[in-house]
């Protein structure tokens, strides 16, 4: 058994084995230095920091660029994310100094713009005049029926019909909740690469995913789309580039996967994914010292970010970049670790269970060996390394055992059975009054008993399903805000058993 597996089956086995965020020790020191300011300043969830960066990673390197794999596939770099992350876990503060050198890029992109949309305009003009005073030579000529002169000015209207100045098309790196129709036409209208970055995780954004889950899947596949009216123009989109970071608030999340024909995970689009749920900050973060600290990484990262971006888009996204390669070494780790994947999604295998997620391991792999070596090397990227594959591999397998925790229903450990563990701690916890009993929500991470229910990727899904069977509400009364667990005296808790 190599280390590997090893490695794999100590995770997926024991929780405790499973850290609460992704590996910090292989990272590009300006990647490691970023997650430690932006932690350090805004003090948000480990992961939710490391999703962010990734995404911004996406943005930088998909639009020119794919990557061959080992086994011959070709992938567009683009990489989608899903992180719960409830209210008040700075999901809005992490994004916006994250996303900060793609807003600036997207400003002077504009700018840009302008001056060719102006000069756009002002050559269609001239041609249209010029196209009129030729139409009018033909015309008279016609009328007056002198036709020597009609051949050379047939000639003439070839060349002028021909020579119409073609509309430059927008950028826009990132692109809000919109409908399914305006999705579709947004990628006909501006250059076809952008992202969907969404730190709320509103209702309408779940809607919009859902109506679209199928031009999801083809953009992360680098797929044409192609879109049939009968009303108005039909058009095909060629070699769309899409990244995703959905960050929905578990309550959202849970109730979209809840709904007959679960459209998320049946469609593939979650598999495609990679799942975070981390550990709640909210209670345990510290008031701000009153000095600044010496910072040594997101300047630094913004800087590298705006040179990737620069360089994605100093040439048409027709012209594209020679595809990325492995080297020998690195080609022949991804082959065994893909391998190791699949022969764990045999039936009974630890992965069985979670087949369709750990089939897409090996190219999320791929896809973020190739954007870590972008990143080491913008200019000229060589080929990819053995250590940007194990930090791939390291990362993505990180997600693997999130997605697996969340999802999986295993038979010696389901949900169920923590959320009867956590119902008895709530309830030995709780202060009780004349109608209910109350625990405030933020002790869970700091205080649950057992152990390794403090980590949210535990409690979190045990306390949805205590909601979902009547069991709990979630409150926040007045004045603090703070979200609270409530749980009514109508249910015997001393005595009643989930299963």
């Amino acid at each position: 058994m190599n280390n590997f597996s090893v490695d794999l089956l100590q995770k997926l086995n024991n929780r405790e084995a499973h850290t609460e965020h992704p590996p910090k020790n292989n990272y590009h020191h300006l990647i490691q230095g970023t997650i430690n300011e932006v932690s350090e300043k805004i003090q948000s969830p480990i992961a939710l920091i490391t999703s962010s960066i990734l995404s911004v990673l996406s943005i930088a390197c998909q639009a020119r660029r794919t990557v061959i794999h080992p086994s011959g596939q070709i992938s567009p770099l683009s990489l989608y994310f899903f992180t719960l992350a409830a209210s008040g876990e700075r999901k809005t503060a992490t994004d916006a100094l994250l996303m900060k050198p793609v807003r600036e890029f997207q400003r002077r992109f504009d700018l840009e713009f302008q001056g060719k949309i102006q000069k756009y305009k002002a050559d269609l003009h001239f041609w249209n005049q010029q196209k009129r005073v030729l139409e009018k030579k033909i015309d008279r000529c016609l009328r007056d029926e002198k036709t020597e002169n009609l051949e050379a000015l047939r000639y003439d209207q070839e060349k002028i019909l021909g020579s119409e100045p073609i509309e430059p098309k927008g950028l826009k790196l990132q692109i809000d909740n919109t409908t399914s129709a305006a999705f579709l036409r947004f990628f006909d209208k501006y250059q076809p690469t952008t992202s969907i970055i969404s730190d709320e995780g509103a209702s309408a954004l779940a809607s919009f995913a859902t109506a679209n889950v199928g031009n999801l899947n083809n953009s992360w596949n680098g797929k044409s789309l192609s879109v049939e009216r009968t009303s108005s123009e039909s058009f095909t989109i060629e070699n769309p580039r899409l990244t995703v970071h959905l960050m929905l608030q578990p309550e959202i999340f849970l109730r979209a996967l809840k709904k007959e024909n679960n459209i998320w995970e049946e469609s593939g689009l979650l598999a495609r994914s990679l799942f975070s749920f981390p550990q709640s900050k909210i209670g345990t973060r510290k008031p701000p010292s009153g000095y600044e600290p010496v910072y040594g990484g997101l300047d630094a990262f913004n800087g590298e970010i705006g040179k990737l971006l620069d360089i994605s888009y100093s040439k048409p996204l027709s012209e594209p970049i020679p595809p990325m390669r492995f080297s020998a070494e690195a080609a022949k780790i991804w082959s065994e670790y893909s391998t190791l994947i699949e022969n764990f999604m045999i039936r009974g295998g630890p992965l069985e269970s979670i087949r369709a997620m750990a089939s897409k391991v090996s190219e999320n792999i791929a896809r973020m060996a190739a954007i870590f070596e972008c990143f080491s090397h913008p200019i000229a990227p060589q080929k990819i390394t053995r250590e940007s594959v194990m930090c791939a591999i390291d990362v993505c397998q990180w997600y693997l055992v999130e997605h697996y925790f969340y999802f999986s229903r295993r038979e010696n450990d389901p949900i169920e059975k923590n959320a009867e563990l956590l119902l008895h701690w709530l309830n030995k916890k709780a202060m009780w009054n004349s109608l209910a009993s109350i625990v405030p929500k933020k002790l869970i991470a700091k205080n649950a008993t057992p152990h390794f229910l403090r980590r949210s990727s535990v409690w979190q899904p045990a306390l949805d399903y205590l909601e979902h069977v009547g069991k709990v509400s979630l409150e926040y009364p007045l004045p603090t805000g703070e979200e609270w667990i409530v749980l009514t005296p109508a249910h015997d808790l001393q005595q009643q058993s989930l299963l």
